[in-house]
């Protein structure tokens, strides 16, 4: 025997065993995706896995005691007047403690493109006007112009500049005293 003829044999049988090899992981990948294949037509169902059908009724017994609440209270708890004793709504505003005779400017509201408003404590109310509005017991003050701080109105043909001052502090005496007004009557 001489070296080449046992290399071919050798060779020959090596080829053998590898057509066998992959013939045989051939035929198992086959049968194997068959298998699996038959299991993926398969529908799960609730009757097939128990733990599914327990999550789903929890779920939807729980989504139906949400459907089912129900929020009910016999009075209006945003009603202020329930919940704060003697509050009223007036006519020309909402009724406040009396901060005195002379009206006071409570706050400037100026919003882009849109007409500027005041809101003016008089006679313990608080009105909210715009320019040429009027206010007071018989009308008697009419609103001439608003600011970012302050208000000019006029009352029998005089006119005074109301300031956006905080009470407090010093400037608490000076409106008890109505020296707040920039003008006098």
């Amino acid at each position: 025997m001489d070296l080449n003829s046992i290399i071919r044999a050798l060779a020959f049988v090596l080829a053998v065993v590898l057509i066998a090899e992959l013939s045989w992981g051939t035929y198992k990948a086959v049968t194997v995706a068959k298998t699996e294949y038959g299991k993926a037509e398969t529908v799960e169902t609730l009757d097939s896995d128990i733990a599914l059908a327990g999550t789903i009724d929890s779920l939807e017994a729980n989504w139906n005691r949400r459907l089912k609440y129900r929020f009910i209270v016999d009075q209006d708890p945003l009603y202020i007047g329930r919940v704060i004793a003697g509050f009223s709504y007036g006519k020309a505003g909402f009724q406040e403690f009396d901060e005195g005779s002379a009206p006071r400017l409570s706050a400037t509201v100026a919003v882009f493109n849109e007409k500027p408003m005041a809101i003016i404590k008089f006679m313990g109310k608080s009105h909210v006007l715009t320019e040429g509005d009027h206010f007071g017991d018989d009308n008697e003050y009419v609103v001439v112009d608003i600011q970012v701080k302050e208000v000019e109105i006029r009352k029998n043909g005089k006119s005074i500049t109301l300031l956006n001052t905080p009470i407090g502090g010093a400037f608490a005496e000076k409106y008890q005293q109505g020296s707040y007004q920039s003008t006098e009557w």
